[in-house]
């Protein structure tokens, strides 16, 4: 398995996005996940859950970096 095609755990994602483990979860509810017209908002970051565990790509990850990163 490529570097680019592992699973990363909620907890990895945080700390790879300098953000809170809670942030994250508000990034994956309803009410962030859509917008008014049930499209997926700019903030959805994609990821796989298998029962409670949450896990995200990590090319998904590098993907949604450089679509937010301001030049």
């Amino acid at each position: 398995m490529e570097n680019n095609d592992r699973y990363l755990s909620v907890k990895e994602t945080a700390q790879m996005l300098n953000i809170s483990v809670n942030y994250l979860a508000k990034l994956r509810s309803e009410k962030y996940n859509k917008d008014k017209d049930g499209n997926r908002s700019k903030f959805y970051i994609p990821y796989l859950q298998i029962g409670t565990a949450i896990r995200y790509k990590y090319s998904d990850l590098q993907e949604w970096i450089a679509k937010h990163t301001c030049a």
